[in-house]
């Protein structure tokens, strides 16, 4: 059976834009910032977009960074597609190096993904795995990056100081003012896995995968973007 997660991007993904957009506070900051942190600390070179979703992050990096690669990987086939037909339309098909649709709490999710990359950028993804998946996709993180590569990841902490439940507030008042909404949103609340663990945690969890120097470079309530080196 179908994880359910991927299920309903899956059935949503010709949406996925206009609903991460309109709902989501701060969707376009966390992108920019996801872009602009790989052009601080990569500037050009091959990355994995893991969990790519319909190729907003890698669009932002490859129209600063056109001499850039990207293999795009998604769980959902029908936001993968539309990424590659993005990137293609928008980058030029050659900045693509590969892509794969694969669910991440398989053990050979890896398979057929050639390292080593540059950088690996992954946004709005890892909060969807339980500990022990999570440490196994950042493990091999690791040992898919080449020696000074840079790990860029979106992570959501738990709800220590009230900002889970502010965010949460935020989305609800802005998904309130289109009734249209309604039912995917109930949907997406129905069928999409979260599990919300506090940065400090993961951070360890990062660097017990081998990365150095793993520190947050920006904030918004509960979302971090944190850096990690190998």
């Amino acid at each position: 059976m179908k994880n359910p997660t991927i299920k309903v991007f899956d059935k949503h993904a010709v949406n996925y834009d206009e609903l991460q957009q309109t709902l989501v506070p701060g969707y376009d900051d966390v992108i920019s910032m996801v872009a602009e942190a790989y052009l601080h600390y990569i500037g050009e070179g091959t990355f994995l977009d893991m969990g790519c979703g319909t190729g907003n992050v890698s669009l932002k990096i490859l129209k600063e960074s056109p001499k850039s690669r990207v293999f795009l990987l998604d769980g959902s086939l029908a936001m993968l597609k539309i990424a590659l037909q993005k990137v293609k339309a928008e980058a030029g098909g050659q900045v693509i190096c590969g892509s794969k649709a694969v669910n991440l709490e398989t053990k050979d999710w890896h398979q057929g993904i050639e390292g080593p990359f540059d950088g690996i950028v992954t946004a709005f993804v890892l909060e969807h795995l339980q500990e022990d998946d999570y440490r196994a996709v950042v493990r091999k993180n690791h040992e898919l990056l080449r020696e000074g590569g840079v790990f860029i990841t979106v992570e959501w902490s738990d709800d220590e100081y009230g900002m889970q439940e502010w965010f949460m507030k935020k989305m609800k008042r802005r998904g309130d003012a289109i009734p249209e909404y309604a039912p995917v949103i109930e949907e997406f609340t129905k069928s999409e896995k979260h599990y919300f663990v506090n940065i400090r945690e993961k951070i360890g969890w990062l660097k017990d995968a081998g990365f150095q120097n793993v520190h947050p470079i920006w904030q918004h309530l509960f979302g971090y973007i944190v850096v990690c080196e190998k």
